[in-house]
């Protein structure tokens, strides 16, 4: 709903071009862009993430949240692949699928997700995929003794407990076996393949 972009204007992006096939989510993003006072900068329209419609190295960043385990993995990083500057970067970040009592919670819970949602969460098979259309790929993991924090989200001692478990993760999750067990992480892709220079 265009919160990501009108974070980015705040940041100070000077043109945000957000996208979702949703015209409903269109309409809400354009309505945040207006109230946040960044309607200037900030604008949005229909688009299909797996065949955007724009030029080809229109854009110096792409952003996404929890958006590539709805889409065909290989047409999306194509398309963000070719609408990328070659210089440019795309920051992803999307939810991890190996950790076992996470993942059981997601099938248990089926109506909050799509029925294509569950088996399509990113893992380290993605990562492999990245890289067929990306030179660089870096990933960072978080929230995984984070998620320690959630009983206690409406309580005083939510915020203090979440950066306490926050710090241990980011030492937990620095260790090669345990970070794909996060709920979380980060993808930064980088020097699209085939880009002329």
């Amino acid at each position: 709903n265009g919160e990501d972009g009108v974070k980015l204007a705040q940041l100070g992006a000077q043109e945000v071009i957000g996208i979702d096939i949703s015209p409903v989510s269109v309409e809400n993003s354009a309505g945040l862009a207006e109230r946040e006072g960044v309607a200037d900068r900030v604008k949005h329209q229909v688009a299909d993430a797996e065949e955007t419609g724009f030029d080809d190295s229109s854009f110096d960043v792409l952003t996404e949240y929890g958006s590539l385990h709805h889409l065909d993995l290989d047409a999306a990083f194509s398309e963000m692949a070719r609408v990328l500057k070659p210089g440019g970067s795309a920051i992803c970040q999307e939810a991890v699928r190996h950790n076992p009592v996470i993942h059981l919670y997601r099938r248990l819970t089926p109506k909050l997700r799509t029925p294509w949602e569950v088996p399509h969460i990113l893992g380290r098979s993605s990562v492999g995929i990245a890289k067929k259309y990306f030179e660089k790929v870096e990933i960072h993991h978080f929230h995984l003794l984070g998620l320690l924090a959630v009983p206690f989200r409406r309580t005083i001692l939510f915020n203090p407990l979440l950066s306490f478990l926050d710090a241990c993760d980011r030492v937990v999750l620095s260790i090669p076996g345990i970070r794909w067990q996060s709920w979380q992480m980060v993808m930064v892709l980088s020097n699209p393949r085939n880009k002329p220079e």
